[in-house]
């Protein structure tokens, strides 16, 4: 997930729960009766801090689910009778250039996805393809990835919006 570890072994599959404080600046973005899908859900962690207030998360899956509520499923097999009833994809997904990729080929093509990624991702040539079709980026600033850890971490971090259209991305910037 993080250039700058810590010294700390990546985590398998590329897990790292998803704070709170990182999911709080997207709720603005997100209208009231909202019915959105975490296909990276891990262990539900996103979905716990989200739902409520008019959204509901209507479907999750991961290829190693850590909570019996989430489907043992890889998000690229996902299908559009998978996700008829859904308004948005919302995750945090792998940061794995390989993996990442993919993923947002695949979703963005049934629907709008916010995806929560490293600010730096964006200046990167893996990017290039995706910026054209990315409607919103919102700064959320550096996150704590690790649960305990002292510190907040090295890397600041935003929500991506992307869709399957041509669109000029509206950048906005960090609350404090």
């Amino acid at each position: 997930m993080s250039k700058r570890q810590g010294g700390r072994p990546k985590e398998v599959n590329d897990f790292y729960p998803t704070p709170k404080s990182a999911v709080l600046p997207l709720i603005p973005f997100l209208p009231d009766g909202l019915r959105y899908y975490e296909p990276c859900a891990g262990a539900g962690d996103l979905i716990k801090h989200l739902d409520g207030d008019g959204r509901m998360c209507v479907g999750a899956c991961d290829i190693a689910p850590r909570a019996d509520f989430i489907e043992q499923r890889d998000c690229l097999k996902l299908l559009y009778a998978d996700i008829k009833f859904v308004d948005v994809f919302i995750t945090n997904p792998p940061h794995t250039h390989e993996l990442l990729a993919p993923i947002i080929d695949h979703l963005v093509k049934y629907r709008p996805t916010w995806l929560l990624l490293p600010h730096d991702w964006i200046a990167t040539k893996q990017a290039s393809p995706f910026l054209d079709y990315c409607s919103h980026i919102k700064v959320i600033g550096r996150m704590k990835i690790y649960p305990g850890s002292p510190s907040t971490g090295f890397d600041n971090f935003v929500w991506a919006r992307f869709t399957n259209q041509f669109t000029n991305t509206k950048f906005v910037g960090r609350d404090f």
